[in-house]
């Protein structure tokens, strides 16, 4: 594909690139940068596009995968933040270390009190039992991406009633 059929084909998909990825993520900045990444790569790709069959449907799948990657990481990135906040690993804490501790998982349980039922529950599964989720699909009879959606909601609404004190 040469460059004029790449922006008579694709150029005119912004807006809508644009839209699917502001639904999927939390900020518009956010979705700028999937919708550049996904031209990045469909620039990228653009010899092999020739065999795509339909390039917008094409297009749209791209970006949404870009995000769902997007919010994995981030999820991801969260998960490791609350596990360095509530470190217990300490052999043997200092008695104000262990009031501390005690208290941050308090406020913790606390907060994860307020979350919706699911949440809760793939919460609870995935970071308090290590669950992977396979496991956790097979358990609750969701799908895996549901899984990871509501884990993604889950640690930004902790966040967010943590930072906030609404727990």
């Amino acid at each position: 594909m040469d460059t004029v059929q790449f922006k008579e084909t694709f150029v005119p998909l912004t807006d809508s690139l644009f839209r699917i990825a502001r639904n999927l993520l939390d900020s518009e900045e956010n979705a700028h940068d999937a919708v550049q990444d996904t031209f990045v790569r469909l620039w990228n790709l653009r010899d092999t596009l020739d065999t795509v069959l339909n390039h917008k449907a094409y297009a749209f799948v791209l970006v949404r995968n870009i995000c769902l990657d997007m919010l994995r990481k981030e999820s991801i990135r969260q998960s490791e933040q609350i596990e360095e906040q509530f470190d217990l690993s300490d052999d043997e804490p200092s008695p104000d270390r262990a009031l501390i501790q005690r208290e941050q998982v308090s406020l913790l349980l606390k907060a994860m009190g307020q979350l919706p039922e699911k949440q809760q529950l793939v919460l609870k599964l995935r970071i308090m039992e290590e669950m992977d989720y396979k496991d956790i699909a097979i358990q609750t009879g969701m799908t895996e991406g549901n899984l990871r959606v509501l884990l993604t909601m889950a640690r930004k609404n902790l966040k967010k009633m943590l930072e906030n004190g609404t727990y």
